[in-house]
């Protein structure tokens, strides 16, 4: 995927790498959920390991996803009502754009509630 955007001014650092674009990316959620929630969840994926540092990699086509649980204060609905909430880094390297959009639609439905 190309993008025609271009900035108004030159950077000052020169043009971005387009090795470093094409190998690495990176999507970050905010999610509700538990560390034992997103071990869960993990479970219903493939091929996830844990690694030494405390992420969790997944062998995709072409490279790897490295998933990280970060977590951050509950959030408080009405004074009644407190929910987990965590940052969830996703970073892909060395993948094509397609095995990162089918491990997205995994990683979405592995995580997915029920509800309206």
């Amino acid at each position: 995927m190309t993008s025609s955007w271009r900035p108004a001014t030159p950077s000052p650092f020169g043009p971005p790498s387009p090795v470093a674009k094409a190998v690495t990316d990176r999507v970050e959620k905010v999610m509700a959920l538990t560390p034992a929630e997103f071990a869960a969840g993990l479970s219903h994926l493939r091929g996830v390991a844990a690694s030494e540092s405390g992420e969790y990699v997944v062998q995709l086509p072409g490279g790897t996803a490295t998933l990280n649980f970060e977590p951050l204060p509950d959030v408080r609905l009405g004074g009644l009502l407190a929910l987990p909430r965590a940052k969830i880094s996703l970073a892909f390297s060395g993948c094509s754009p397609e095995a990162r959009a089918a491990f997205m639609r995994r990683f979405d439905l592995a995580f997915q509630r029920g509800g309206g």
